[in-house]
């Protein structure tokens, strides 16, 4: 039983820096998005400019605003 509490605690420590291989670090991850700077629509005059900003920041800008609703 020994065994098993010491391999717990090692998965633990690799698990909390990241190091598990094929698992992301959820809170790393969320981290790393909270750091993206809004994007003020006020910016923005056409539909166009908007699409420049291309698929991905414009589904976030999107989403941003129906949560802030």
């Amino acid at each position: 039983m020994c065994a098993l509490v010491q391999l717990e605690s090692e998965f633990e420590e690799r698990w909390m820096n990241g190091e598990v291989p094929g698992w992301g670090n959820k809170s790393t991850e969320k981290e790393s998005e909270a750091e993206e700077p809004e994007i003020d629509l006020d910016y923005y005059s056409t539909v166009e400019e908007l699409v420049e900003l291309g698929p991905a920041k414009l589904k976030q800008v999107i989403l941003a605003a129906l949560y802030y609703c």
